[in-house]
């Protein structure tokens, strides 16, 4: 794992845009081998070929494997991969193509269980790079002390195995055209920054609200209301609707910490609200921010808060 928790905690917690500050201002063990039967089986690979995009974009299938594949090493190749009817997409896949069947198997149980988020540090397995998971654990570790009831399994991912290869439904890409897929990949692959466009959730621009059904990829609701005056942004409110309480109450633990920075950097404090399993958070306004810059920052998020988390886990 090359990116850490804090990163993935980070983009969580900027789904609330907390603060606006104006341009113009001042400076238990799963069964083995669950696949998924309503996924194609040629989305499910056993070895990648080169790297970047290859295969059918309009109908067929069509794999992005990253251009730093190589930087994984043995212990897995990840790609995505996709099947498309006339330039549709009909079915999307994210994979780790792992050294042994093994180690795919124990990767399956961490994920299925939630035991990834909650790996001693001298465990000693070297398919893992435990370092990555420190920052997760203190904070799970304060979710669990601080909410009683609370317990890990509640972020069990949801992954299918075949083999030596574990994979994900990309359900947010269904549906999508070709073009938007292709875009929505190499963003999250860091090939493109054109961030302007909303390509996943959708805009409704009669009531000034944003929604997007499953960020992240774990059935988590992620809706946006805002007012404007003359064309000025007046209130950005964020309502984040978690699988459970568990999801919910670790990433208001992230968000509290936030709130506390950005209080200390401008005297102003986000009003956020933890109940059961869901989260708002009243943004702070600085200066002048217009309907398009705004559109623009929502554009930003949706595509940030639309990559499946268990792409930050292995990446």
């Amino acid at each position: 794992m090359k990116k850490y928790f804090s990163y993935v905690a980070f983009a969580m917690v900027a789904a609330c845009s907390l603060v606006f500050v104006s341009c113009s201002d001042d400076d238990d063990e799963p069964k083995g081998g669950d696949t998924n039967p309503d996924v194609s089986s040629e989305l499910v690979l056993n070895n990648i070929g080169r790297t970047g995009w290859s295969g059918n974009e309009d109908n067929g299938v069509l794999t992005y494997v990253p251009y730093d594949a190589d930087e994984y090493g043995d212990d897995w190749q990840p790609y995505y991969a996709f099947d498309f009817t006339n330039g549709v997409c009909q079915d999307a896949v994210f994979g780790l193509i792992c050294e042994s069947t093994y180690m795919a198997q124990q990767l399956e149980r961490l994920f299925k269980t939630g035991a990834w988020a909650d790996m001693d540090d001298d465990d000693d397995d070297d398919y893992y790079d435990y370092a990555a998971l420190r920052k997760m654990q203190s904070r799970l570790k304060k979710v669990t002390r601080a909410y009683d009831g609370y317990n890990l399994s509640d972020l069990a991912l949801t992954v299918y195995r075949n083999g030596k290869t574990i994979y994900i439904t990309v359900d947010c890409l269904v549906g999508k055209d070709n073009g938007t897929v292709r875009k929505t990949i190499d963003i999250w692959q860091g090939n493109d920054s054109d961030l302007s466009e909303i390509l996943i959730g959708k805009w409704d621009d009669a009531n000034n609200r944003y929604i997007n059904n499953n960020i992240y990829g774990i059935n988590t609701k992620y809706q946006i209301d805002t007012e404007f005056a003359n064309n000025l942004l007046k209130k950005y409110m964020t309502t984040i609707t978690f699988p459970n309480k568990t999801w919910a109450a670790l990433m208001f633990e992230n968000l509290e910490e936030q709130n506390e920075q950005i209080g200390d950097i401008y005297g102003l404090y986000p009003q956020a609200e933890l109940n059961g399993r869901v989260i708002t958070e009243d943004a702070v306004i600085i200066g002048d921010i217009t309907k398009v810059q705004t559109l623009e920052i929502i554009a930003a998020l949706d595509i940030l808060m639309s990559q499946p988390f268990i792409t930050m886990l292995v990446d």
